[in-house]
């Protein structure tokens, strides 16, 4: 095989692949001249890309960016041989022996980016997973390429992450487009297609679940399929909600999403697991530290772990299978380090107005006294405001023995029941109330 035609080698479509068609409107629009796809591993990116490039009729390159090509001499050198392929990029103009340690010095990329746009034929041009790329002279290059694009003229960029920094220059003109795991996720509709593709029969209430559960992950559905599929074949009922507990999800996980994060960036994520919203203050008062704000933007920006929260930017949550998995392994790896962090969480969000989580902690640090406190202290204030149903689940959560030994928590779970019109239930636990006492 010519290097020409490993190049116009295109990715063949997954099976059963559920393609969302207005994304791959987007990529394959005429007017677009850069599209940059990212999104943490099992989202489709490379399918999508596929299937946008193969509908349309220009010469085509598919350059697999591998680690090797974070040397900018190797990736100028394979850049200018695959746009002269398809492109018909004069190779004579571009001094690719000459890119030294900073390509803009020695005059490669200014005269890189003359070469692109003087391009004699329409191309397309898709470098999957550039992630691979990420030293300054080797990001240089991509962003010249990008920022040349010729009219009529396709660089689509496709990885896991892409800092915001990268082509910040061109993100905003109108002929790029980006996409990323919010674009790529299933809807309702979707998910229950895939499920069907893959020869399952569920129902809407399943459908919903899994939906609920993969937050529309492609490859958590499938995950989920094959988990009902195995219960099916053993003769069990199909169980179709994936955990993130599950060996299968956890590998998955550890390997594609958390597989190029340095050992430092695990460890916070694992401790930070115990939180459903990270933010840098809450963060470096449980974990003592003082660059968590920093981390999550990080993690976030150039990692695509975490999930905003809002418009500002500051909060985040993690996916909640990587959430799960992360739990899990901290759970049995440091349960001592996992309980003292809850307790800490607690102190923060006491301290901070905010009782639902201050309980969530204190009973997941199993800090029973804490969270008996602080429910009591609580309920007058929740019962005022009509919360009956957020009293009876607080004393729900602490262990039943607990409750009947605390005339206070009686009290709380009799003024919940008022509330909720169960006067038998009143009856009851102001009846254990006075033997607690």
């Amino acid at each position: 095989m010519s290097e020409r035609e490993h190049w116009m080698l295109l990715p063949d479509l997954v099976p059963g692949l559920v393609l969302r068609t207005g994304l791959t409107d987007r990529i394959s629009d005429p007017a677009v001249r850069v599209a940059v796809v990212t999104a943490p591993a099992g989202y489709g990116k490379t399918s999508h890309v596929a299937a946008a490039v193969r509908a349309g009729h220009r010469p085509t390159a598919w350059m697999d960016i591998e680690p090797r090509h974070d040397e900018a001499g190797i990736l100028l050198r394979e850049l200018v041989a695959v746009l002269g392929s398809v492109g018909g990029l004069d190779a004579s103009a571009v001094p690719t022996g000459a890119v030294g340690l900073d390509p803009r010095i020695t005059g490669v990329t200014a005269a890189l980016g003359r070469a692109v746009r003087q391009c004699s034929e329409p191309f397309v041009l898709v470098l999957d997973d550039a992630h691979h790329v990420a030293s300054p002279p080797a990001t240089d290059l991509l962003e010249v390429v990008a920022a040349n694009v010729p009219s009529g003229s396709l660089v689509v960029i496709v990885g896991r992450t892409f800092g915001p920094e990268t082509l910040a220059r061109i993100r905003a003109e109108e002929w790029v487009v980006t996409v990323d795991e919010a674009d790529l996720s299933l809807d309702l509709p979707e998910v229950g297609a895939l499920l069907a593709t893959l020869g399952l029969d569920v129902s809407d209430a399943q459908i919903s679940e899994v939906a609920t559960s993969t937050e529309g992950w492609p490859v958590g559905v499938r995950l989920a399929a094959k988990a009902a599929l195995a219960h099916r074949a053993g003769g069990s009922p199909p169980e179709f909600v994936p955990s993130g507990q599950d060996p299968i999800v956890s590998a998955y996980l550890n390997s594609e999403w958390m597989g190029g994060a340095d050992a430092s960036d695990r460890d916070f994520l694992r401790q930070a697991s115990v939180l459903d919203s990270l933010s840098g203050p809450l963060c470096d008062a449980v974990f003592d530290r003082v660059d968590s704000g920093e981390i999550l933007h990080r993690l976030h920006n150039d990692r695509h772990l975490l999930i905003p929260l809002g418009r500002r930017g500051d909060v985040f949550r993690m996916h909640g299978l990587l959430r799960e998995a992360l739990q899990a392994g901290l759970e049995r790896e440091d349960r001592g380090g996992a309980m003292r962090a809850n307790l800490r969480a607690s102190e923060w969000f006491e301290s901070h107005g905010d009782p639902d989580r201050a309980i969530h902690h204190a009973v997941a640090a199993e800090e029973w006294d804490r969270a008996a406190r602080l429910v009591v202290d609580h309920t007058p204030l929740q019962y005022t405001n009509g919360h009956f149903a957020t009293i009876q689940r607080w004393v729900a959560s602490l262990p039943q023995d607990r409750v009947l030994r605390s005339p206070g928590l009686c009290v709380s779970a009799a003024l919940a029941a008022l509330g909720l019109g169960d006067i038998r239930a009143v009856r009851v636990w102001l009846s254990m109330g006075q033997a607690a006492v």
